[in-house]
């Protein structure tokens, strides 16, 4: 990395540890582009969408966007602010209370005498995500627009996607590296573990040429599957089954059943 790249990243963790005005202001001089941890809109998008950038800032470590600049860094500035606890009831539906009530904050920032010509005048706003491994991965909860019920989504480059396996398996290796100590509620926990089992093929499947003859046709094409070792022995059914059984015993035990 060079000094200059490590002086702009200094320059964005800086801001998001304590954001100030002035710390925007070097944020803006800097030029710098949007990154993983780093977005710019014009102006705040619909909930839906908004919901999905968030939960994917969640997911992957934290970090801000910044409303009034265009994907091209024209500072252009907002007409209005936008109001944080409006904003949280729109989003409300899609984004899991802990993020909501927790990791995220929106600061107004207005600049009539900022000695900063691209930005004089000019008001922005800033929401910021903070990072929370004890808790991830973060799933959506509803469809709308623009996300899908029990999806989790990250950020790819300068984009808000859904998780691969490989994202999901990272998130883990994050969460297990913090130390965490969970308190979630058995429904959050169950809809983990069953997305979890979602991205994971008990078999996997290839084709194979029947003939030769028919390498430039789909004809002769014959599917094989062969089982994923790393597939858990237990299905989601099972082990639900075996919970089940585990509570009506210990509940049988209660009564003195046994």
């Amino acid at each position: 990395m060079t000094d200059i790249r490590k002086g702009i990243n200094e320059i964005l963790a800086q801001f998001l540890e304590d954001p100030s005005r002035e710390d925007l202001k070097e944020l803006f001089m800097s030029h710098l582009g949007e990154t993983n941890s780093l977005d710019f809109k014009e102006s705040w998008p619909e909930k839906s969408k908004m919901a999905r950038h968030v939960l994917a800032f969640a997911n992957s470590g934290g970090g801000c966007i910044l409303f009034g600049v265009t994907d091209d860094y024209d500072n252009i500035g907002l007409s209005e602010y936008k109001d944080e606890a409006t904003f949280k009831d729109e989003v409300e539906g899609y984004v899991p209370n802990r993020v909501i009530s927790k990791d995220i904050v929106i600061i107004n920032f207005n600049f009539e005498d900022a000695g900063y010509q691209e930005i004089e005048g000019d008001k922005f706003q800033v929401l910021i995500i903070e990072d929370d491994p004890n808790y991830i991965p973060f799933i959506s909860k509803e469809n709308g627009s623009s996300i899908k019920k029990n999806a989790i989504y990250t950020r790819k480059g300068t984009t808000s996607v859904e998780s691969s396996y490989e994202d999901l398996q990272g998130m883990i290796s994050r969460k297990i590296k913090s130390g965490y100590t969970t308190s979630l509620e058995l429904d959050d926990e169950m809809n983990q573990l069953k997305l979890l089992y979602s991205n994971i093929d008990e078999y996997y499947r290839y084709n194979v040429l029947e003939n030769l003859s028919d390498v430039f046709t789909s004809s002769g094409l014959i599917q094989h599957r062969q089982e994923n070792p790393h597939f858990p022995e237990e299905s989601f059914d099972e082990f639900v089954s075996r919970m089940i059984d585990g509570k009506k015993e210990k509940i049988e035990k209660m009564l003195g059943l046994k």
